[in-house]
């Protein structure tokens, strides 16, 4: 564990193994973060540019939850809605979590609700070494979902892309899934991305 590894506003510092990348700068949609996200942030990165970095899962809580599921490469390996279906270990897990802001919200206890399912999708999936929440503003920043969507669209490649298309569609055993759900496995891809630093 490279717990002794601090990373600052700008940049980062402290003693920690040599590494042939030039060093990382903390940066993220919705404005400078400090401490503990910044932190945990660049150690996200080094770790994937490392190749630490092993099996992603993020999730988008709510009524219809959203998983998107990345491989140690970096890319999108599975998505859908409900149950993840996993094919082994994980080693990393993202889940969004809404916070309320200073200026109210039009229906707070529904924020509070998302609070509470991301809680308990953490501890259903306790057995992953590595869990982390993050806002919605620290990956999509207050952009709105046509366009948080677009630009998680463009950074699949035609073999992601594939992949998202066929949890969309019906399959053996399997229907299709409503138009009206799949925001939800497009904000845990987007999320999912974040996580690993695309």
């Amino acid at each position: 564990m490279i717990h002794y590894w601090r990373g600052i506003s700008g940049g980062i510092s402290g003693t920690r193994p040599k590494s042939p990348h030039p060093p990382v700068r903390s940066r993220g949609v919705g404005g400078k973060r400090e401490g503990d996200q910044t932190e945990a942030y660049c150690l996200d990165v080094y770790l994937v540019r490392t190749h630490i970095l092993g099996m992603l899962l993020a999730i988008d809580p709510g009524n219809d939850t959203g998983w998107a599921l990345f491989d140690n490469g970096r890319r999108l390996a599975a998505c859908g809605l409900g149950e993840p279906e996993l094919p082994g270990p994980v080693d990393d897990l993202i889940i969004e979590c809404p916070e309320l802001r200073p200026h109210g919200e039009k229906n707070p206890n529904a924020i509070l609700k998302l609070a509470r399912n991301a809680g308990e999708w953490c501890g259903r999936l306790r057995a992953i070494p590595r869990q982390r929440y993050v806002r919605p503003n620290d990956w999509k920043g207050s952009t709105s979902k046509s366009i948080s969507h677009a630009r998680t669209w463009g950074k699949l490649d035609d073999k992601e892309k594939d992949i998202v298309d066929a949890a969309f569609k019906s399959a053996a055993g399997r229907d299709g899934m409503a138009a009206s759900k799949r925001h939800n496995v497009l904000d845990a891809i987007g999320l999912g991305l974040f996580g690993v630093a695309r």
